[in-house]
């Protein structure tokens, strides 16, 4: 997904360019910000989901033979 920028300014003062890329950083910034914090806020609901069906005991690695009996004894 490619990001536009538009710099926009009053017609009455025209921005410098250092000062018209600094807005544009800027804006950049922010977007790369929100971008991160929804990022963090789905990873933080995807570990509550996961907390709330069963503990971290439950999540433990098995062995490829002792799934398939936990498998076989849950059907």
């Amino acid at each position: 997904m490619e990001n536009h920028y538009e710099i926009l300014t009053p017609q009455s003062t025209p921005l410098t360019n250092a000062q018209s890329l600094a807005l544009a950083v800027g804006q950049k910034q922010r977007d790369e910000q929100q971008a991160a914090d929804r990022l963090d806020d789905r990873q933080k609901s995807r570990a509550q989901e996961l907390a709330s069906h069963g503990s971290v005991d439950n999540m433990k690695v098995m062995s490829p033979s002792r799934l398939r009996e936990r498998l076989r004894a849950e059907r």
